[in-house]
């Protein structure tokens, strides 16, 4: 299972908040921020914001924080490819999407 200690561990991130149920994060590739709310045992909502000083939004809820994670790491990966989806699987390849998937598995 992955846990807030492996998110918490994860270089892709600088830590801006770590408080019981709350974790702020902020993104070294695109410098969004994000704020997860533990909000039961398997239940999460995320929140984003695209600038520090800006305001967050409501972005998903999640059961576990894998894949938050991931939704995370896509949401960047979208926005690094001039916010246009991938048309073929081979232009995706070797992505910290994938990475993620590969280390942690599909069911982490």
């Amino acid at each position: 299972m992955f846990t807030s200690t492996d998110l918490l561990s994860l270089p892709y991130f600088k830590i801006l908040h770590n408080d019981n149920n709350i974790i702020e994060l902020q993104s070294k590739n695109t410098k969004h921020c994000w704020k997860i709310l533990q909000i039961g045992p398997n239940d999460y909502d995320l929140m984003h914001k695209h600038h520090i000083k800006h305001n967050y939004h409501f972005q998903c809820s999640y059961p576990n924080l894998f894949d938050i994670v991931l939704e995370i790491v896509n949401h960047d990966e979208f926005q690094l490819r001039g916010r246009k989806p991938v048309k073929y699987a081979w232009q995706n390849k070797n992505s910290y999407f994938d990475e993620l998937i590969r280390i942690y598995g599909i069911y982490a």
